[in-house]
């Protein structure tokens, strides 16, 4: 069914309100079991009713009736009314677990909460988008029944282990810890592989969908700086193939800058033609040592052939310096359209700069080189890159771009102040 809602209006041709069609019947259904939930439990934490209704799930069926197996369609399966008040383990999470997982997120709590990795956040499932090689994933869970309780787990392209791999708890309320150790075997890279965690006492189960996705690289820095006319700078890369591992150096592009101002009600566009074989985009709107509180919005739209759009990126942060990157774009025309939002207290305009790079592959100012080119990787080898530039103006801002052979990637930024 469809949802009249509002929406954004860059994304649906300036309407404020659209319908909408999605998974929003679920949210009611799923609401108004956890409010039963509550009134059976009411010292339940929200994480703790939200894992008793996870863990007691079933498989939901496709349209020929056999099982589901894709975890991005059913999350963790059908709520069963029947099973749901009585889970035999429960993964709880509460304040300091949530500031924690900000922290791990790069987000400053100020609170001194030890930091989380996203993917350790104490819940009922196991998700990590970003596997070089392996990982080691933590949980705990809290008895509700006690008892002797056995972990099976298997994830197809995945070694998977469970350490300790037994959990006896002889008392409702007490709380063990357990690690999921996953090294990738077969799995095909950037690809998610479904699995299943599951914990067996007596004639009760608990299970826990497992959704890993392994890379080929993972950067220590997905930007770095260089300022002046010349320079280098460092950082790692994790490799998760044994083999070649070919790193390209592009760049780098001067700035094409044009002026621009808008009040919190206009908007501007800029059309940028972008040439086949372009590695990469940037499109950026720059005020610079932005401090003054203004605030403006930067939308992106490909047009094709008949002169119709597609939005391909959008950044809305707080200041009045937006980018949008694109990784081999589309050749074609863009339009970028800057959106004025709030202007600076005691003025009316936000004056700017709108920027492009095309970054096309070719040698180009700076001659951007970086080593290692062309080293030789183990799977779950750590190695440092090195990018240098030379013959740069000081007064102009660059951007080159380091590749991976899985076509992510790593951009050099010079002097981006000017």
């Amino acid at each position: 069914m469809d949802i009249l809602a509002a929406v954004a209006p860059p994304t649906h041709q300036g309407r404020a309100f659209d319908l909408l069609s999605g998974t929003s019947t679920a949210a009611p259904h799923v609401a108004g079991l956890a409010a039963i939930f509550k009134a059976q439990h009411p010292d339940w934490s929200p994480m703790a009713i939200k894992s008793a209704l996870m863990t007691t799930a079933y498989d939901t069926k496709n349209r020929d009736g056999s099982a589901s197996t894709d975890l991005f369609a059913q999350g963790a399966g059908e709520v069963d009314p029947s099973r749901m008040l009585s889970p035999a383990l429960i993964y709880d999470a509460g304040q300091q677990d949530w500031l924690g997982y900000l922290e791990g997120l790069g987000i400053a709590t100020g609170t001194g909460v030890p930091v989380i990795a996203p993917s350790n956040y104490n819940q009922a499932s196991i998700a990590d988008g970003n596997i070089v090689d392996s990982t080691v994933i933590n949980r705990r869970v809290t008895a509700v029944i006690p008892g002797l309780y056995r972990a099976s787990i298997s994830v197809p392209g995945f070694r998977a282990t469970v350490s300790p791999s037994i959990l006896n708890f002889t008392g409702s309320g007490q709380t063990q810890q357990f690690n999921v150790t996953l090294t990738r075997t077969s799995a095909p890279l950037n690809t998610y592989a479904d699995g299943y965690l599951t914990w067996t006492g007596g004639n009760t189960k608990v299970r826990s969908p497992v959704a890993v996705r392994p890379i080929a690289v993972r950067s220590s820095q997905p930007a770095v700086q260089i300022i002046g006319t010349a320079g280098s700078v460092s950082w790692t890369v994790t490799s998760g193939i044994t083999g070649a591992f070919p790193i390209t150096a592009n760049g780098m592009a001067a700035a094409t800058d044009q002026p621009g101002e808008v009040t919190p009600t206009t908007r501007q566009q800029f059309t940028i033609t972008v040439a086949a074989g372009t590695k990469l985009a940037r499109f950026a709107t720059h005020v610079p040592n932005d401090t003054t509180g203004a605030d403006i919005d930067l939308v992106v739209a490909r047009l094709d052939s008949a002169g119709n759009s597609a939005v391909v990126g959008q950044s809305g942060g707080p200041t009045a310096n937006e980018t949008i990157d694109l990784v081999n774009p589309v050749p074609g025309t863009y339009l970028a359209q800057v959106s004025g939002f709030a202007a600076a207290t005691g003025t009316t305009s936000t004056a700017y700069t709108f920027r492009d790079f095309l970054i096309d592959g070719t040698a180009a100012a700076g001659h951007l080189t970086v080593d290692p080119a062309k080293p030789t990787t183990q799977a779950g080898q750590t190695i440092t890159v090195t990018a240098s530039v030379n013959d740069l103006n000081a007064d102009q801002p660059y951007l080159g771009w380091v590749e991976y052979i899985d076509g992510t990637g790593t951009t050099v930024e010079a002097n981006p102040d000017q």
